[in-house]
């Protein structure tokens, strides 16, 4: 006789809890599982290629603007198109030098390695704000991993976006050659250049004594030669009738 317990006999229970055990195991099977493909999608992204474009302030100064390409994925990234919707063009295009026919603009480059930054002068921004052209510019990207997966991603770069913006001016390593530069011109057509200089290294007090020494050899010097001009001669010290007695004693 098996004992009931609420309508339920000991196999059913058993039966029961085998149904709940076999439940758990496909729940944690499936977080498990899901665990898995997440850690797993979290290792692709981030080892894979990541290609990032902007317009950033050039180094030589903020009003120049700089076309800036970075993988700052972990991976390189191969066969990369880059597409500019409209066509980029300077406020001031140089004949041989124009910005829409840059080569990495025009043609795949085969491998972006990771860190990598590619930077090129864009536009003045000066220039560029009352001319009229483009400000803002959708960027088509395609390129693929080692794996051969192919990633094409679009966004939005804008020159307009720092209007407004106030900033400071910093003087860094551009400017400090500037000035490097600007010193050697003076100084290469100073007469300093071309003759020698001496050069003493001393202790400042030493410096000191000795050029208080040097001006008092100096003013001695001065007021024994002033000394020596002003002395009458024996001949001023003779009376003028003396010439005239000699003479007339003989």
């Amino acid at each position: 006789m098996n004992p009931e317990f609420f309508g339920l006999t000991a196999v059913a229970w058993q039966g029961v809890g085998s149904i709940i055990a076999l439940l758990a195991f496909i729940t944690a099977l499936t977080v498990g599982l899901s665990q898995v493909r997440s850690a797993q999608k979290l290792r692709i992204e981030q080892a894979r290629p990541y290609i990032v474009v902007d317009l950033l302030p050039g180094h030589a100064s903020e009003k120049l603007v700089d076309l800036v390409i970075t993988n700052i994925g972990k991976s390189p990234a191969y066969d990369l198109h880059l597409i500019f919707d409209p066509v980029p063009t300077r406020t001031n295009e140089t004949t041989q030098f124009k910005l829409k026919d840059a080569r990495i603009l025009n043609e795949p480059t085969p491998m972006f390695a990771p860190g990598r930054e590619f930077r090129m002068f864009f536009d003045s921004a000066i220039d560029r704000y009352p001319s009229g052209l483009p400000m803002s510019f959708k960027v088509m990207t395609s390129y693929r991993d080692s794996g051969g997966r192919r990633y094409n991603e679009t966004f939005t770069v804008d020159f307009d976006v720092r209007r407004g913006a106030m900033y400071t001016q910093v003087h860094g390593l551009h400017d400090a050659v500037k000035v490097l530069k600007e010193i050697s011109e003076v100084l290469s057509a100073s007469a300093i250049a071309s003759n020698p200089v001496e050069v003493v290294q001393e202790e400042r007090a030493v410096f000191m004594e000795r050029r208080a020494a040097e001006a008092k050899a100096r003013r001695v010097e001065y007021e024994e030669l002033k000394a020596q001009m002003i002395r009458p001669t024996e001949s001023d010290a003779a009376g003028p009738g003396d010439g005239d007695r000699t003479d007339s004693q003989s």
